[in-house]
């Protein structure tokens, strides 16, 4: 925690996959919605213009109307290496909205590679407090994604954008809790009080 009024949360995994492999899974159009499915959803749309100021939007469908955002730019890309963006939840629920800056750090070691993640939040929004858990949630799908060999197959280069259809659907893909808004299970972002 830092006493500047912001908070950081961090995330680290290794992979048995090329840094190459790695950094490809998270910035490909293609590979993203294959494994990348915070709270259930599907991701059906990209754009990823990876280059300092290029904008980022990703959007994200479940069951029964369940939608999330995710949209801002980057500020510093250095393939295979380090990207920071900025990162906005846009869900429904406009209290639930959120904003933070991401770094993401990709090494490459002689057993594979890793990612690190620094989550940036202002401590005075009043939003989604992601939990570190969701974080290695995602980040098991994706070494699973890896481990598969998909990310070896043909797919579009990074960069490119408009994935206007999921490849996969995941069977869990969104339950509603009674009043009709997001049940988040295991995936729920929000910090324990």
């Amino acid at each position: 925690m830092e006493s500047n009024g912001q908070s950081t949360l961090h995330a680290n995994k290794t992979f048995q996959a090329p840094v190459e492999a790695l950094y490809k899974a998270w910035t490909d159009a293609e590979q993203l919605t294959q494994w990348w499915k915070p709270m259930g959803l599907t991701l059906i749309q990209v754009e990823n213009e990876m280059r300092e100021g290029g904008k980022i939007a990703y959007q994200f469908e479940g069951q029964e109307g369940t939608s999330l955002k995710i949209d801002g730019s980057y500020q510093e890309v250095e393939p295979h290496k380090r990207l920071v963006y900025t990162w906005n939840w846009q869900l429904p629920d406009e209290k639930l909205n959120s904003a933070y800056k991401l770094e993401v750090l990709f090494e490459s070691s002689d057993s594979g590679s890793s990612i690190s993640i620094s989550q940036l939040e202002d401590e005075q929004q009043e939003s989604l407090k992601p939990k570190a858990s969701a974080w290695d949630e995602e980040l098991s799908k994706l070494a699973s994604f890896l481990e598969s060999g998909h990310w070896n197959d043909d797919a579009p280069q990074q960069g490119q954008s408009g994935v206007s259809n999921a490849q996969q659907q995941d069977a869990s893909s969104s339950a509603m809790d009674q009043e009709g808004k997001p049940d988040y299970g295991s995936q729920n972002p929000v910090q324990d009080q």
